[in-house]
């Protein structure tokens, strides 16, 4: 049965170890002299431990995917969030894992930690060359929030979108 919950600190290598072989796929995208750069910032989950809860998916003991989450999305180094949000970033299921729930899971988890404090907003960045990520999102009703998109050296992080309260009221 697969359960999300944080991650304790024995488990985040592996959690970074996930992230890193989820994203591997996206190396041909980057320049050679900002591979190394990017990568490792994507499988750095220890600077975002103070602001943040990894949070993991787990089935029979098993470490399907990671997501990091961040209560005050303004301290995700994400670009800017507008105060009160709450961020979530690198969301990353194992490969021989994707398409079973998992990524589904891991980013309901976040919308359910937005209901329990409050918060009325959680945004995210992806790309337009991640997506199954994309998609994932906007079937969970995520909504472009364009004047959110961050522009980075080698591509347009665009913003998203998940107005907690209005569309757990037009689910009713």
């Amino acid at each position: 049965m697969l359960v999300v919950r944080n991650a304790s600190r024995d488990e985040l290598a592996l959690a970074s170890t996930i992230i890193l072989d989820a994203y591997h796929e996206f190396r041909p995208i980057f320049p050679p002299e900002r591979w190394d750069t990017v990568y490792a910032r994507w499988g750095d989950v220890w600077s975002p431990l103070l602001h943040s809860e990894i949070l993991v998916a787990v089935d029979n003991d098993r470490l399907l995917g990671v997501v990091i989450f961040y209560p005050n999305g303004s301290l995700s180094g994400q670009g800017e969030w507008p105060a009160g949000w709450a961020g979530m970033a690198r969301l990353a299921v194992r490969p021989e894992h994707r398409r079973q729930g998992v990524g589904r899971a891991l980013t309901e988890a976040c919308i359910h930690r937005c209901r329990q404090r409050a918060i009325a907003t959680l945004g995210l960045h992806t790309t337009d060359w991640m997506v199954a990520a994309r998609a994932l999102y906007e079937r969970l009703r995520f909504t472009r929030e364009p004047s959110l998109d961050w522009q980075l050296p080698d591509t347009l992080a665009m913003g998203y979108r998940y107005d907690v309260g209005r569309v757990r009221a037009a689910l009713r």
